[in-house]
């Protein structure tokens, strides 16, 4: 399967460099391509009806089948007369792009396209449908190959998110692996197009990269690099485009600035984390003036609550509610419950840095009531594991087990291993707090492999705090200062930095090295300690 795969992938890669040289003197392949064969819509889509469109065409004759959809993010399949599949496609794109799948007509001549909303019953978007006979590129096969690698690409990223929302069974494969196709034949297609007259395709192409690099693997430094060459080549033809691409770079630096290692330059840029966090809100504060002067106002939303998240990592909790209850109030005055609810558990967060963890319960459960599994099993997760947490520092121990273990199962299904590491880590939480030392060990170890640095920061910096607690009292306590050591060298909140510093003193003092260790307790008395939440 590998193999097959990755010959594949190879063999498109050599077709796209073969013919590069031609595209660079030619039209660009969307001139080329000319106007639609077939055009249906732009339908409605409303929630997760389906809306389907009939197409006629020539049969034996190859198309590009393009959806383009608008403010429901939603699934494409082509199916031939008897109502079968004959091909998926998604993008990372959500909720605007295009969709593409290359099929071959079918002696019926005639072919359905359903177009799947993800959404909550009330997302009312649209979709376009569009066909392309692909014998006007008969003399362009730079152009051929190109179309093919973007289909291709959206067909495994499809594949891919089928797994990720647990809609699928993945068999020998897995949602990476799918993830990883993808992101080749966008970029080999994106390579292609460096040299051909199609520069917006290219931008398009870039973002998509962009989008699956954060939604698909979380390479955070990728997401970066290539919503930044998204933007780019974009420029002022495409300002909505450029404005997502932005934003993915945004949310990467918040990712990266939230991660690394506090008081150093971050690796490739040449700035403290907490400067990167403050570059990212700056763009975000822009962004979001941009959607709203549009009247994109979920957009907009979404850049106000990832605002929120950069004062949240930065133990600026007052601001972090400020920002968080803007944004859920403007979900709400769009009817988007969801995003509401996403931003109401980040007012949780920010309650409990505050002490206010009674009143951040509320909020957790609050919001648990309007996020489900679809269409983004991420936000679920993080609903789930907030509230266990909470439950977990509130002594609720048997509430928070029966959640973490109702989303450990979820995660594993939907392969999401940053998100079993969080189940992991709470289960151990509360097996440490119950008394059973050796199953909460065996637990925040399998969190710990996990939770990298560049995977997630935060969580290996708590998972080391707890780790090195269970390794002091064992007697464990050149281990523990070793611990403590790493998690301070990952922490970024000032509040965190400070409670890390107490435990390392504590521990030093442990083993023996006392005028050390109150070196240490001087140094934090001289900042003013603070209390920091348990977030995960």
């Amino acid at each position: 399967m590998h193999r097959h795969t990755a010959g594949r992938g190879l063999f498109v890669a050599i077709v796209l460099a073969g013919w590069a040289a031609s595209a660079a003197a030619g039209t660009s392949c969307t001139s080329v391509l000319g106007p639609a064969a077939v055009t249906e819509g732009p339908l409605r889509t409303l929630g997760t009806d389906p809306a389907m469109a009939s197409i006629a065409l020539v049969p034996g004759h190859a198309y590009l089948i393009e959806v383009d959809e608008r403010d429901n993010d939603a699934l494409v399949e082509i199916l031939d007369s008897k109502n079968e599949v004959m091909a998926r496609s998604d993008h990372p794109e959500r909720r605007s792009g295009t969709r593409r799948a290359v099929v071959t007509a079918p002696d019926s001549a005639s072919l359905g396209v359903r177009i799947t909303g993800r959404e909550h019953a009330n997302a009312a978007g649209t979709a376009t449908v569009r066909a392309f006979d692909l014998a006007t590129l008969r003399d362009r096969p730079d152009c051929l190959a190109i179309v093919k690698a973007l289909a291709a690409a959206d067909t495994d990223y499809a594949a891919g998110e089928e797994i990720a929302r647990g809609r699928s069974t993945p068999g020998t494969s897995s949602a990476r692996d799918a993830f990883l196709r993808a992101a080749e034949e966008y970029s080999a297609a994106e390579r292609a197009l460096a040299t051909s007259a199609d520069q917006p395709l290219r931008g398009q192409t870039a973002l998509a990269l962009a989008g699956v690099e954060y939604f698909g693997l979380q390479d955070w430094a990728k997401t970066a690099d290539w919503g930044k060459a998204a933007a780019e080549m974009l420029g002022g033809d495409d300002p909505y485009r450029r404005a997502r691409a932005e934003a993915l770079a945004a949310a990467a630096w918040i990712e990266i600035g939230s991660s690394a290692p506090v008081g150093r330059p971050v690796p490739g840029y040449g700035v403290r984390s907490t400067e990167l966090l403050t570059r990212a809100r700056t763009e975000l504060h822009r962004l979001s003036r941009f959607h709203m002067q549009r009247g994109e106002r979920y957009d907009a939303g979404l850049q106000l609550t990832n605002i929120g998240l950069t004062y949240l990592y930065e133990g600026r909790y007052l601001q972090c509610v400020t920002a968080s209850t803007t944004s859920s109030r403007l979900f709400g005055s769009i009817h988007e419950p969801l995003r509401r609810a996403q931003a109401w558990q980040n007012r949780a967060l920010c309650l409990w840095g505050l002490g206010r963890l009674p009143e951040a319960l509320r909020w957790f459960e609050r919001s648990l009531s309007d996020i489900g599994p679809e269409p983004y099993p991420s936000i679920f997760l993080a609903s789930i594991t907030n509230t266990a947490l909470a439950d977990y520092a509130l002594g609720h121990f048997d509430e928070s087990l029966r959640l973490y273990d109702r989303a450990l199962a979820f995660t594993q299904r939907v392969q999401s291993r940053r998100d079993e590491a969080y189940c992991l880590y709470g289960i151990g939480m509360n097996y440490y707090a119950l008394g059973d030392r050796t199953r909460a060990r065996g637990f925040l170890e399998r969190a710990l492999a996990i939770r990298t640095v560049a995977l997630d920061g935060r969580g290996r910096m708590a998972t080391l705090r707890a780790l090195a607690t269970i390794d002091a009292e064992q007697g464990r306590v050149d281990d523990a200062i070793a611990s403590d050591r790493e998690a301070l060298g990952l922490a970024v909140d000032p509040s965190a930095i400070e409670r890390i510093r107490i435990q390392l003193a504590a521990h030093t003092a442990a083993a023996g090295h006392r005028v050390e260790a109150k070196a240490q307790l001087d140094e934090v008395l001289s900042t003013g300690a603070k209390v920091d939440p348990v977030i995960h």
